[in-house]
Order: C-alpha cells, then sequence, then structure tokens
C-alpha cells in the first residue's frame, strides 16, 4: 500500500500493513408520500452514497411493522405470516411483476429505485428498511423513514350488468384490484360469483351467479384485511322486449297450422 501526498510517495517502515476495504453504503433520504396505495407498483427514490450499479447481489427494500421489542429482519416473515409480530414484504416479493421485482442495481452511486409491492396486512405505519443482500444498510438519521400503506378495492357505480340465468362472464371495473394477480373474490348481491379471474388493477372477470332483476351491491376481497362493499354497482338484465305489433285472425290461424 503506497500513500500519495502532493506527488510524492510516502512509506510507512519496512513492513507494510494489510489493508481490507469494504463498502460503506449510507442513505439520507426516502422519496415517497405519505399514505401510498396497497396495490403495489408505487416507485420509491432513496438517495444517499456508496450505491454500487455493478453490485452483483443488488438492493432490496424491506417494508416492516414491528410489534414492540421485536426486530424484524429480512425474509424472517412474509405474506403468510399476517397477524405475527413481524409483519413485512419487500421489494423482491413475488406479488410484484418480475419487471418491478428487486433486487434491484442502484441507478447510480447516490440513488437506488424501488417498487412497492402490495401490503395486505392492516393499515398501520411501517419502517421502511434497505438491505443489500441480508445486511443491513445504514441511514444517515437516527429513525428509520415510514409511511401508511392505505385505500381499499372497489367497483366503480353502474358499470357492470348481466343476465338473471347466472353463469355468464362478466367483466367489473374498478380500482385496486393489486398489480398482480392476487387471487380477488367477489360477491354479487351477496352470492360469491362462481369464479373470478383477475385481469389488471382495474378489471376483474366473475362468472355470474343468479338473480332477480334488480340492482345490487357488489363486495370485493382480495385478502382479510383489504375488502369492501359497494352498493348499486351490479344490475340483473331480465327479459326485455323490443317490440309489439298486432296479428289479424288470418295470419294467426295460418301460422298456427300445422
Amino acid at each position: 500500500v503506497s500513500l500519495w501526498y502532493n506527488g510524492s510517495t510516502v512509506l510507512f517502515g519496512e513492513n507494510f500493513a494489510q489493508f481490507e476495504f469494504t463498502p460503506a453504503w449510507i442513505y439520507s433520504n426516502v422519496s415517497f408520500l405519505d399514505g401510498i396505495v396497497f396495490d403495489g407498483g408505487t416507485p420509491v427514490r432513496i438517495v444517499g452514497g456508496g450505491f454500487d450499479p455493478e453490485h452483483p447481489i443488488g438492493y432490496t427494500c424491506q417494508w416492516s411493522w414491528d410489534a414492540p421489542g421485536s426486530s424484524c429482519r429480512l425474509g424472517e416473515s412474509g405474506l403468510n405470516s399476517r397477524g405475527s409480530e413481524c409483519k413485512q414484504v419487500s421489494s423482491a416479493d413475488t406479488t410484484l411483476p418480475p419487471h418491478l421485482r428487486g433486487p434491484h442495481r442502484a441507478v447510480s452511486w447516490s440513488e437506488i429505485l424501488c417498487w412497492t409491492p402490495p401490503w395486505l396486512f392492516e393499515d398501520e405505519t411501517v419502517a421502511l428498511r434497505l438491505y443489500v443482500g441480508n445486511t443491513l444498510v445504514d441511514k444517515a438519521f437516527m429513525t428509520e423513514p415510514s409511511t401508511t400503506f392505505t385505500e381499499f378495492p372497489g367497483v366503480f357505480t353502474g358499470t357492470s350488468n348481466g343476465w338473471i340465468l347466472g353463469q355468464s362472464t362478466v367483466t367489473m371495473q374498478g380500482q385496486h384490484f393489486a398489480i398482480t394477480d392476487l387471487s380477488p373474490k367477489a360477491r354479487i348481491g351477496g352470492t360469491g360469483c362462481s369464479a373470478t379471474g383477475w385481469i389488471s388493477n382495474s378489471e376483474m372477470h366473475c362468472l355470474l351467479p343468479q338473480g332477480k332483476v334488480v340492482t345490487v351491491g357488489t363486495t370485493v376481497t382480495i385478502c382479510p384485511f383489504r375488502t369492501v362493499a359497494t352498493s348499486d354497482t351490479f344490475t340483473y338484465d331480465g327479459p326485455v322486449v323490443l317490440s309489439a305489433t298486432t296479428v289479424n285472425s288470418t295470419e294467426q290461424a295460418e301460422n298456427s297450422t300445422v
């Protein structure tokens, strides 16, 4: 190891020490709005220093709710641990579409961009942590940045209708059905759809149950904590007479002859 000063090499005696350099990452600012929608796909910009755009592992954002006295580590719990002490989900989760899923490369030495996965727990204030592999990245402030995942799924009023006999596929339009298929469930007027199919964050299919000629409400469930009932959103269609004409007695007799 050589030390340079004003263009001259300064030596440290006859025996040279062996140095091992380790990367030092730190972040100082996180850009997101308080109250991120739960259904995922919101970009989060992390600003700091020492990030390596060519790092072989990449960077992962984790959102966690910690019970008092606990500490959530990356990978300690996931979507199947609802209600446990550690509620967490990361930007490498499979609930994100592949093109948004981490680990993420740094945009530059000072910036990382990651995306929020769906938060399928209750509305609680959650902390954001940044990892390289399983190593927690230091932050330049005492407390971790935090936010709350808000909103619920819902069907737009008056956007759907279908035949009273059921067993036909209708498209339900709404919002917050999630950015990937999380197997949503729907009920029409209190009766569950025979089958449902996710299309996008704003559309889903429903194999219609039987009903009566009436406008009813719908219920959409993404998970136990993300369900909403909306009134007057679906109309059952009955028989409709498009026109009527009179028939004279001769035509009636001819039409009835076998």
